[in-house]
C-alpha cells in the first residue's frame, strides 16, 4: 500500500516534491487525497493521529464506509463526486465530522477536484478543521449558538424562524441573512438537516417503522418524510436501512 500511495503521488498527481511535507505540518488542519472512487490515497500527519491508526499503509484504499458511520460516510462521498463530476471545488462545508472519540462535531470542510500531470480529474482532494480550533472563525457561529443548540434540543418539534431570531436578538431578517451566511443554508434546511440525520440514527438502531420515525423526528408525515430523506441522502429510508444492514 505505501508503495500505492507513492507511485500515485509521483507518477500522477501534479504537485511539487515540497508539498507533502508542508501538509504534515498543518497544524488542527486536516489534509486528505482520494481517488475517482472515494479511496483513500493520502491523508497528512494530522488526520491519521486524529484517526488513531498510526501509519498512512492502513489507511491506504480504504473508504469513508469504513471509517465512519453510514450517514456520515454517504454525505462525504457524494461531496466528493460533485467535485469530481462538476470540476468545481466546495468551500466552506459545515459538516459533522467526528472527533478523535467518535463523537460527531462541527468541522468547516474545503473540497478541491484532484488533476494529473494530463490535466484530467483524478479524484478530489481537501481540508478538514475545526470550527474551535479557530477563535476567530468560531467567534460568529458562536453568535448563533443560542438557536442551534436550541434547534438540536428541539429538533422533533416545530421551530419558528421568528423564534429562533429573538434567541440571538435579532431581527428575522438579520437571522435569516447570516444564518446563510455562515452555515450556507437556511436555517429551515438546517433543522431539516439535523433531523434526517436522526433520522439516520433510528433507521439504523431500531426497528420503528418509517412512519413511526418521521414523526418522532419532526416531520408531517410519512411522504414529506420520505421526499426530504431523498433530496438529503439520494435514497429513501427503506433503501437505506437495507444498505445499513447489508453494510454492518
Amino acid at each position: 500500500m505505501a508503495n500505492f500511495s507513492k507511485s500515485f503521488w509521483e507518477k500522477e498527481v501534479n504537485h511539487q516534491s515540497s508539498l507533502l511535507p508542508l501538509l504534515n505540518q498543518l497544524k488542527g488542519v486536516f489534509f486528505f487525497a482520494k481517488d475517482l472512487e472515494s479511496r483513500l490515497i493520502y491523508a497528512n500527519q494530522g488526520l491519521i493521529e486524529h484517526y488513531g491508526i498510526g501509519d498512512l499503509e492502513n489507511l491506504l484504499a480504504t473508504n469513508d464506509y469504513d471509517i465512519h458511520a453510514h450517514h456520515i460516510a454517504v454525505q462525504f462521498i457524494h461531496d466528493d463526486q460533485r467535485v469530481i463530476k462538476s470540476g468545481e471545488p466546495l468551500y466552506d462545508l459545515i459538516e459533522l465530522f467526528p472527533d478523535r472519540y467518535g463523537i460527531p462535531q462541527l468541522y468547516l470542510t474545503n473540497k478541491f477536484p484532484l488533476y494529473n500531470k494530463k490535466n484530467q480529474i483524478c479524484g478530489v482532494c481537501g481540508t478538514v478543521q475545526s470550527l474551535e480550533a479557530s477563535q476567530q472563525r468560531l467567534a460568529p457561529y458562536m453568535s448563533l449558538a443560542p438557536a442551534t443548540d436550541y434547534i438540536k434540543a428541539h429538533y422533533c418539534e416545530a421551530i419558528k424562524s421568528e423564534d429562533l431570531a429573538k434567541l440571538v436578538t435579532l431581527s428575522i431578517a438579520q437571522f435569516n441573512r447570516r444564518f446563510k451566511d455562515l452555515f450556507k443554508l437556511t436555517p429551515q434546511r438546517y433543522i431539516t438537516r439535523v433531523r434526517i440525520l436522526e433520522s439516520c440514527n433510528l433507521l439504523m438502531k431500531t426497528n420503528k417503522t418509517v412512519t413511526e420515525i418521521a414523526i418522532e423526528c419532526g416531520f408531517y408525515d410519512h411522504s414529506h418524510y420520505t421526499r426530504e430523506f431523498k433530496k438529503s441522502m439520494h435514497l429513501s429510508p427503506k433503501q437505506y436501512k437495507l444498505k445499513s444492514i447489508n453494510e454492518y
